[in-house]
């Protein structure tokens, strides 16, 4: 097709491929107000999208270890057949990193195989926003802390090395049938295609089994009782308490089921960013075990009823674009559908009440986040960014200022001045605004 110039915003473009935005004015192509239509384009775009198959890859929703939370808290998305999400945020694709950087020292058994590791490599394997040299120093920082606590600086004094650990094995749990077994790790879209039906599947980052010695007996007595250990590794923020961790309960129930005990040991190694790592641990009993066991019974038991319950996990549910509890907040701005006038002005307006509500609320969020740092200092943020106070220097030069520092006359012939040598540039772009 051979392309009609006519100095509008397709001048130099020989196809409809070439370019997405206008060279001119920097706008979508085709929507600037002052170029127009070019028909030989619009005709292939439309031919080009109607051509083109639309691929929309899904996934089912299906409960593992990493969602017990959710999958206790909520009936509504299990087995639902959902669209796969977006891309993945760059902070779960660091953690990823840091467990696998990890593992390859546990693997090697010493600090020094993180020296021999290629790290601008591995970071370029979860993404090119990963700082090699960040992933680096988390991982050699969180390395001697996890090894130590595992050589009996623990609760317990425990040395975990003579419990015969593993690294990154996948285990599952049957929820109907009670019993458990090893499976496959997950495949790259974090899938675990060996499932089978009633199973909620996991991956441990470290996980052992032996005997429990009891640290404050003099002569330490070896508990004839075996103990499973669950330690997971975390690079973010919010880990809370190991013993109320949905994750870790399952692991735990999957793997005392698997080596035939009662009692577990339950860790997080904590190693956010700025701060020393640290490891949590708690212990569960055998009637905690036997509790969670049939909270996930029953939670299976509501799969697909259709019942729902909106909460703080709804952020993370795979589901909730689709989900009726989210729906309605849709519905309650723009109505049932927008089919008239009438239904998109009523539209506008609850869309503007809903801005001021929120706005009222950021205001008053925002002062008393002000309000606690003049006090306390500075706040801490999950994403490892701190909060304060920070004086900087800004400049300010606008047709308002002109006129306030030189008076209306003079301030009026600098004005017009800076527009004849081209300094204010005007231009003229389309706005919703309410018309009365």
């Amino acid at each position: 097709m051979k392309h009609r110039a006519g100095g509008n915003c397709w001048e130099g473009i020989q196809s409809p491929q070439d370019e997405d935005v206008c060279l001119k004015h920097e706008e979508p192509r085709g929507e600037c107000e002052s170029c127009p239509r070019c028909p030989l384009c619009d005709s292939a775009m439309l031919k080009d999208a109607l051509d083109k198959p639309i691929e929309t890859k899904t996934v089912v929703v299906q409960p593992t270890a990493s969602k017990t939370d959710r999958f206790l808290a909520c009936a509504y998305p299990w087995g639902l057949e959902v669209a796969v999400e977006g891309e993945v945020d760059a902070a779960a694709r660091f953690g990823s990193a840091f467990h696998e950087g990890l593992a390859i020292c546990f693997g090697k058994g010493n600090k020094a195989a993180a020296f021999r590791i290629d790290w601008k490599r591995l970071a370029a394997k979860y993404g090119p926003d990963i700082n090699p040299q960040a992933l680096r120093e988390r991982v050699l920082a969180a390395y001697p802390v996890l090894t130590a606590w595992l050589r009996q600086e623990n609760p317990w004094g425990i040395n975990f090395y003579t419990w015969k650990l593993r690294v990154e094995c996948a285990l599952t749990y049957d929820i109907e049938a009670g019993t458990a077994r090893w499976c496959a790790l997950p495949d790259e879209s974090h899938e675990y295609t060996d499932r089978r039906p009633n199973e909620l599947p996991g991956t441990a980052d470290v996980l052992g089994a032996g005997k429990m010695v009891r640290k404050h007996i003099p002569k330490r007595v070896v508990d004839k009782r075996n103990t499973v250990l669950i330690l997971d590794h975390k690079s973010g923020w919010a880990v809370g308490s190991p013993r109320e961790s949905g994750q870790l309960r399952s692991l735990a129930l999957a793997a005392c089921r698997l080596h035939h005990v009662d009692r577990a040991i339950v860790a997080f190694l904590h190693a956010p960013h700025d701060m020393a790592p640290t490891v949590y641990a708690d212990t569960l009993d055998a009637s905690e075990l036997e509790q969670h066991a049939a909270d996930l019974k029953l939670a299976n038991s509501r799969r697909g009823d259709g019942s729902m319950r909106p909460g703080p996990h709804c952020k993370w549910c795979q589901a909730f674009s689709i989900c009726p509890t989210n729906a309605g907040a849709l519905t309650e701005i723009r109505g049932a559908a927008m089919a008239t006038a009438e239904d998109v002005g009523l539209a506008h307006a609850r869309l503007a009440d809903f801005r001021r509500r929120f706005a009222d609320i950021d205001a008053m969020v925002d002062a008393e986040i002000r309000s606690w740092i003049k006090q306390h200092g500075e706040a801490i943020r999950p994403d490892g960014c701190a909060v304060d106070f920070v004086e900087r220097d800004y400049t300010n030069l606008s047709q308002a200022s002109i006129v306030r520092a030189l008076g209306k006359l003079e301030g009026g012939r600098m004005i017009a001045r800076l527009k004849k040598l081209g300094c204010i540039e005007e231009s003229r772009r389309r706005e919703l605004r309410v018309i009365k």
